[in-house]
């Protein structure tokens, strides 16, 4: 009988010790894991566009991502169409540069990307985005990227609401 105190005792206590665990790792993964951040969308970081799990799973972490028909990547592997069912005059523009700063960020070698809106399509390449933000091309460290990228972003939101 006290084998049994015992072994229902341990196992109380392992199932506390193991509960206290769960809830600090999902509080911790739930900090770390909030959108307009970089860590948010690094389980998804790619060297190489032509990884398309990768690509795709980080396409489907954006917004609009409920509304992406197809993803294509080119025969070279620089440059990515995303096919989308919504027209580009019912997008945020802010949203659109948010999504194309994640991409060029988190898919090393992405040159381009080409965004179908089932009106139009448009086109944006990592030189654009250089030039645009002030930006070497390189993978930034999340301030930077607060900075360079979402700052500006938000900005750009609130002189629309204002205007």
């Amino acid at each position: 009988m006290t084998k049994r105190r015992m072994t229902l005792g341990l196992v109380i206590v392992l199932l506390i010790a193991l509960a206290v665990y769960l809830q600090t790792t999902m509080k911790e993964t739930a900090e770390k894991g909030k959108p307009y951040t970089l860590a948010y969308y690094e389980m998804n970081e790619t060297e190489h566009v032509g990884d398309n799990s990768k690509v795709v799973g980080l396409i489907d972490q954006l917004p609009y991502a409920n509304e992406r028909k197809t993803v294509e990547i080119d025969a070279e592997g620089k440059g990515v169409r995303i096919q989308y069912e919504r027209p580009k005059g019912e997008t945020e523009d802010e949203e659109v540069l948010f999504h194309q700063a994640v991409l060029f960020q988190m898919i090393h070698n992405l040159m381009y990307v080409d965004y179908a809106w089932s009106d139009t399509v448009e086109t944006v390449t990592k030189e654009e985005m250089q030039t645009m933000y002030h930006w070497s091309g390189k993978r930034l460290k999340e301030e930077e990227f607060q900075q360079k990228f979402v700052q500006p972003i938000r900005n750009d939101r609130v002189k629309r609401k204002e205007g």
